[in-house]
């Protein structure tokens, strides 16, 4: 109900708030998920991984039904011990954030571990 508790104008072009732009929408969605998800983990298979010339790894996160974007900063991306590769399953953790530009939520990864190393770490 995108007009619940305002009431409607006659002509649906005037808006009885003044309408937001869209870097203003997407700054609010961005805040809405960092907020809601500040920290989360997300299993999933490695997808077209790409280690930029910043040092900045970005990568997307699937399972059978779905795909997320991911970017790994450089300095976490520097400490990584292994390459991930295309189809190797992972765990992430991080944040779910927007990148406002382009409007598109993404994992900002801080911790990344394919199951050898998270197998390695836990004994």
């Amino acid at each position: 109900m995108p007009f619940a508790g305002r009431e409607r104008t006659s002509n649906p072009f005037e808006p009885s708030d003044r309408p937001l732009s869209v870097a203003e929408l997407n700054t609010r969605v961005k805040r809405l998920l960092e907020r809601e998800y500040p920290d989360v983990w997300v299993e999933g298979a490695v997808s077209r991984p790409t280690m930029a010339a910043s040092g900045h790894f970005y990568f997307g996160l699937q399972d059978e039904t779905a795909r997320v974007d991911g970017v790994m900063w450089a300095a976490r991306a520097r400490a990584l011990t292994f390459r991930p590769t295309e189809g190797m399953q992972v765990r992430v953790r991080g944040q779910v954030t927007l990148y406002p530009p382009g409007g598109r939520y993404q994992l900002v990864v801080t911790h990344l571990g394919c199951d050898h190393v998270l197998r390695h770490v836990s004994q």
